[in-house]
């Protein structure tokens, strides 16, 4: 039997860059957050390793100095594809972080913000029938307000094995004017 857990305005699913970035500004904004993570931290990953400029800012909006702490500067990026090589100045404020450092960073930002964490906890996606989506993890239900689902390449899948949500049944409301 599925029980219910306690309601949080947001459950996020996903701890990599994208969902804690959420988090933690939802957190602030005075959302109850829960993150639910299949894996348990930390975590290795080879991706996600070098931060462009922009990515750099949207860190910096979020952690303050500490965002440029993390890891090293770049100045120059040389892809090589076969005999092919192109090279390119990457600018100053470009940086390489290794994920599990920029996760755990994110997490504790995240933490401090007031978001409670699930890890070690696979999600799936839940409707109640009535166009209600949920989450189902460890036995457990939630029916917050929202689910943002950040999971990569591990996107919304229901029992039924669907792998996206029809959008007129979401509940995604866009703000006139808003882009």
């Amino acid at each position: 039997m599925i029980r219910a857990v306690n309601q949080p305005d947001v459950v996020v699913v996903g701890a990599g860059p994208a969902g804690l970035s959420a988090a933690i500004r939802l957190a602030r904004a005075g959302c109850a957050v829960t993150v639910c993570e299949r894996f348990l931290f930390p975590r290795r990953k080879v991706c996600g390793g070098c931060l462009s400029g922009d990515a750099v800012e949207l860190l910096r909006a979020l952690l303050g100095a500490k965002a440029l702490a993390l890891g090293a500067p770049v100045s120059r990026i040389t892809f090589r594809i076969g005999r092919r090589t192109v090279a390119a100045g990457a600018g100053e404020r470009c940086r390489i972080v290794p994920r599990d450092i920029l996760d755990a960073t994110l997490a504790e930002a995240a933490e401090e913000a007031g978001a409670t964490f699930r890890f070690g906890v696979a999600a799936e996606l839940a409707e109640d029938g009535a166009g209600r989506f949920g989450v189902r993890f460890a036995g457990e239900s939630s029916w917050p307000t929202w689910v943002l689902w950040a999971a990569g390449l591990n996107g919304p899948v229901g029992q039924d094995g669907r792998t996206s949500i029809d959008a007129r049944h979401s509940r995604y409301r866009r703000r006139p004017g808003a882009v």
